[in-house]
């Protein structure tokens, strides 16, 4: 998930010139995330979930941590929901608006995108802290 802001925005923000186009970039690559970010998410949740069940049954005591891990993972979709929603629909109402919008400069874009960019730095970190916990579960 890093990657994105890690890699693929600074990219974005160093090739291409115009705003729309900028935009336009952003929506694809953010479609891509949200029609398979989700369910990795769940998916992930849902091996935690199993591990917690078998570690129940084996009566060990670190079940919880598994439970805990998987809940720490899917907080990334209500922070997209509450925290991300203002920048993300900002963006995408920009995209839709192409280069018809007047008051849209490159600085502009710059800015939301780089936003963007930190925002879901902090989402990737709940996937990242759900495996630590993970981890530490199993030994």
């Amino acid at each position: 998930m890093t990657g994105l802001s890690l890699i693929a925005v600074p990219v974005l923000l160093e090739t291409v010139s115009s705003p729309s186009h900028l935009f336009t970039q952003w929506a694809r690559m953010y479609h891509h995330g949200h029609t398979t970010m989700p369910f990795m998410a769940i998916g992930t949740f849902s091996c935690y979930l199993y591990a917690a069940y078998q570690a129940r049954s084996s009566n060990k005591r670190n079940w919880k941590r598994f439970v805990y891990a998987g809940l720490v993972t899917l907080v990334m979709i209500p922070f997209t929901w509450v925290v991300m929603a203002p920048t993300n629909s900002r963006l995408h109402w920009l995209e839709a608006q192409g280069a018809a919008h007047p008051d849209v400069n490159m600085e502009t874009a710059r800015v939301l995108l780089t936003r963007w960019k930190w925002l879901h730095y902090a989402r990737s970190a709940f996937p990242l802290f759900g495996a630590w916990v993970g981890l530490n579960a199993l030994g």
